[in-house]
């Protein structure tokens, strides 16, 4: 803690916020900013690690200056963007938060080895995280203070603004090219290194081309051929225990082979894939192997001096095998460990570019998948729209077949009811009619006496009685037709007990009750005051007791009829049988047709349920 104590009255923060504000003014190119950035800082503060990552998207580039005997260098190198869960750049890039942590954390101390991590957003004027800041210390006598980490996050927030300064109007295939160039021009001492860069930055550029697999192939072996004499070229896939040649190019006719899948067994690529590590073949080791067993078989033509594979893995997942080779009646080559070493290192470029490849097929087939359910789904709802159309279209036509057919059973319900008085009207005229006749000729005879007088005006008398008789009931009939359609006149309302009222009704159909020996038992509580239209109730229990009077019973059946009364939850509830013998489940259904009965009789106009339907909905709800 004491040298940490020194170094930190040593520090000149204001001098250091002053030398980085404004550097990025004095610099021509971004790398000579980040070595002076790197100057800077070293001057007055130690670390072990001082390095910029920058966010691609779908990668990461890493950009390291190392200090070196003969000076400062870069160090670049680039990865598919990991899971945030597995590594805290990633989390700092998703979450724009620092993350500062010692060897001690249990999440990811150990995993980078440090004594000391620190990592800082580098955010935009918009607010996006475009990279992180990271520093790492490894001495762990001078591990950073709280005001230390502090003066690293100001200095993050200059180079956010250097940075921006010299990346913001440059395009990403501007950049991405720029930093080829930067790699060449660093191993432009060696024209193979020149070469192998090149392919490596084609090779990666393949991990977004929209081109199908076998082009692809096409493409990498088009790549390593400039660097390998690669006139045999073979990229196996492996996938679920089977090897399948997925691009083959061969003096000999290997190109057979291509398409085809074998289980792992026979052949140098399943033994790749069975050990998982370069090999190189000649002839001398493939017998060898063979007579020792670990090789079972050889596919293909064996007349070759040497071959060379390597596994195509990305973080421990085997994607197949990449391999080239020489006869010895063609060109006789025998390739170095350092071609199978540099075939190594482009197999691991090849595996990324697979995967990449691997997950845009997946999300290209998700896609698809999805807008072919969606399509489906699309077609059955509007499928369901047509139905739910069409049954309205039937609900409506359904219920005006039932309303014609309704009112044609009203129409036929009242006319019968009418066609008796109204007979009864007409024979009544037309003896009215004879009398007069016969009275008018015995006045012209001279032979009407006294009593024949008494007895016209006797007919005459029984015959206007009977006419006004049957007129009232026509009457009657017209008043419950009017009253189907139309609510009840009679829509006071009036408070009232509801027990007294029940009464009353049961008192005043005691004249139809007791001739038939009928009786009513009501059961109600006391003091039961309803507030409501009180005719509307008379009239409801009256058509009940008279539906079942004249519809329940036979003529020599003596009924009992209930009538309960209680109440629940601010309603009234009323239960009324009559243990009559009740309807078939075809007429139950008809029982609120208006007119409705299923006994025609001289003066009846139906059950009346629709009337007492009629009431309890509009005037009574």
């Amino acid at each position: 803690m004491s040298n940490q104590k020194v170094l930190i009255k040593e520090l000149d923060f204001l001098s250091l916020f002053e030398a980085v504000e404004q550097y990025h003014l004095a610099i021509d190119s971004f790398d000579d900013y980040l070595t002076g950035i790197y100057q800077i800082v070293k001057k007055q503060l130690h670390f072990d690690d001082f390095y910029i990552v920058l966010d691609k998207s779908d990668q990461l580039d890493f950009l390291k200056v190392l200090q070196k005997e003969q000076g400062l260098a870069f160090d670049r190198y680039s990865q598919l963007m990991p899971d945030q869960e597995v590594s805290p750049i990633a989390w700092i890039i998703f979450q724009r938060l620092e993350k500062v942590f010692l060897k001690t954390d249990l999440e990811w101390g150990t995993q980078l080895g440090v004594e000391q991590w620190l990592g800082f957003p580098l955010l935009n004027k918009q607010g996006r995280c475009f990279g992180v800041l990271i520093v790492e210390n490894d001495n762990g006598d001078l591990l950073y203070s709280e005001e230390q980490i502090s003066v690293l996050r100001v200095i993050a927030s200059y180079i956010t603004f250097g940075i921006e300064y010299f990346l913001e109007n440059s395009a990403q295939e501007h950049r991405e090219l720029s930093n080829t160039q930067i790699l060449k021009q660093q191993i432009r001492a060696s024209t193979h290194a020149e070469k192998l860069q090149q392919v490596l930055y084609e090779i990666a550029f393949l991990a977004n081309a929209q081109i199908p697999l076998s082009e692809m192939y096409q493409k990498i072996h088009q790549h390593i051929d400039t660097i390998i004499d690669a006139r045999n070229f073979c990229i196996a896939t492996y996938e679920e225990g089977e090897v399948t040649f997925a691009y083959v190019v061969d003096q000999e006719g290997g190109e057979q082979h291509r398409g085809k899948t074998f289980a792992v067994g026979d052949g140098l690529n399943s033994y790749i894939v069975r050990n998982g590590k370069s090999t190189m073949f000649t002839q001398a080791s493939v017998h060898r192997l063979l007579k020792e067993g670990e090789l079972w078989n050889v596919m293909g033509s064996e007349d070759f001096s040497c071959w060379i594979g390597a596994p195509i893995t990305y973080e421990g997942v085997m994607y197949g095998v990449i391999s080239v080779q020489s006869y010895i009646d063609y060109s006789n080559i025998l390739y170095t460990q350092a071609d199978l070493d540099l075939l190594e290192f482009i197999a691991g470029h090849v595996a990324a570019v697979m995967q990449a490849h691997k997950k845009s097929d997946q999300l290209r087939k998700t896609r698809t998948e999805l807008m072919r359910k969606y399509l489906i789904e699309e077609q059955q709802n509007q499928q369901l729209v047509t139905a739910l159309k069409e049954l309205k279209e039937t609900q409506l036509k359904v219920i005006h077949r039932e309303k014609m057919m309704s009112l044609s059973g009203v129409v036929a319900g009242i006319a019968h009811e009418i066609n008796t008085p109204l007979g009864t009207c007409i024979t009544s005229v037309s003896h009215s009619e004879n009398i007069n006749l016969d009275v008018q000729q015995q006045l012209l005879a001279k032979q009407l006496s006294a009593h024949g007088l008494s007895s016209y005006a006797k007919k005459r008398q029984q015959a206007v009685s009977l006419v006004d008789n049957n007129m009232q009931k026509v009457e009657q009939l017209m008043d419950q037709f009017k009253n189907m359609t139309a609510e009840h006149s009679e829509k006071n309302i009036r408070s009232f007990d509801l027990k007294e009222l029940l009464e009353e009704v049961i008192s005043s159909m005691q004249t139809v009750l007791k001739p038939a020996g009928h009786q009513v038992n009501l059961s109600c509580p006391e003091n039961l005051i309803l507030n409501t239209a009180q005719s509307a109730v008379q009239r409801v229990v009256l058509n009940l007791i008279l539906n079942s009077i004249h519809h329940a019973y036979g003529p020599s059946q003596i009924g009992c009829l209930r009538l309960s009364v209680e109440a629940a939850d601010e309603k009234v509830i009323l239960r009324f049988s009559d243990g009559g013998k009740g309807m078939r489940q075809a007429d139950l259904d008809k029982l609120f047709d208006p007119f409705f009965t299923t006994k025609r009789r001289f003066g009846a106009g139906g059950l009346g349920a629709h009337q007492i339907y009629h009431l309890t909905v509009t005037t009574l709800s």
